[in-house]
């Protein structure tokens, strides 16, 4: 049996392009609900740092998410 697998992945937008990089999430989004394995993907901004954010995606195995 295979585990799911959760990934993590942080960014530190340049100040002013917060609205940019929520559109582009956003867009590819779109694209990975279409990949196999994919569960969902979830975006979170810092409540202190407007401009950090955090990415967590689910799959289903790690062969799904390479």
């Amino acid at each position: 049996m295979r585990a799911m697998v959760t990934i993590g992945m942080n960014y530190t937008v340049l100040p002013g392009k917060e609205e940019v990089f929520v559109r582009a999430f956003r867009s590819v989004l779109e694209a990975i609900n279409k990949a196999p394995g994919h569960v969902h993907s979830r975006l979170y901004q810092d409540t202190g740092e407007k401009n950090v954010y955090l990415i967590m995606s689910e799959w289903n195995d790690r062969d799904a998410f390479m």
